[in-house]
């Protein structure tokens, strides 16, 4: 998939802003790819592409997904029995396990949000879907929702203070399946992305 008008590619295939020059941890899309469309946090500037594994961990401020990526059109409601039971195995889970990396405490807290499954090279996997935060740490959090992943990565777009949205790119390494079709997944973060500049 080709770039949008204001973008411009650089020497190693990573994609710079036409507008104002921001280097950005975007590249193109390979053949089988389905790249996404972003932000440039710089200026505005929507570019079209895939988010760069070897530049995010350092620039990924630059750039956030559009928010059509995002809309998941209904919230998810949880049954009760659901979220008691999901409460439960949190509760008695004990330590993280070995393919977890939160180091920090999690908190107890009920969020909306909205989700994406990613490829492991970034590129789209999912339309929209939604989910609900049970737990969150700095490191990670744990959610619900009524989509089994098909895919380990995903990008998640949440709003912890009610205010401006953030969007960030993660792994799951737990997965529980519910009866009802709920599934319980802990996702750990590997990066954050920008705040656009249209919130």
């Amino acid at each position: 998939m080709a770039t949008s008008t204001t973008a411009k590619l650089v020497s190693d295939g990573n994609i710079e802003c036409r507008q104002c020059s921001a280097r950005l941890p975007l590249r193109l899309s390979s053949p089988g790819q389905t790249a996404a469309l972003w932000e440039c946090l710089g200026c505005g500037s929507p570019i079209v592409g895939v988010a760069s594994a070897d530049l995010c961990a350092e620039t990924a401020p630059l750039v956030c997904l559009a928010p059509v990526h995002f809309d998941a059109q209904e919230i998810l409601e949880v049954p009760s029995n659901v979220l008691t039971l999901t409460e439960r195995i949190t509760l008695h889970s004990g330590p993280p396990s070995g393919n977890e990396r939160r180091r920090s405490r999690r908190v107890t807290r009920r969020l909306h949000a909205s989700a994406i499954l990613m490829q492991n090279d970034y590129s789209l996997v999912s339309d929209p879907f939604s989910c609900l935060v049970i737990d969150l740490s700095e490191n990670g959090l744990g959610c619900i929702s009524q989509r089994e992943p098909t895919s380990s990565d995903v990008a998640i777009q949440l709003t912890p203070n009610g205010l401006q949205s953030i969007q960030i790119f993660g792994r799951i390494v737990r997965f529980n399946a519910f009866g009802g079709g709920f599934y319980q997944l802990g996702i750990d973060f590997s990066f954050r992305l920008g705040n656009s500049r249209r919130q």
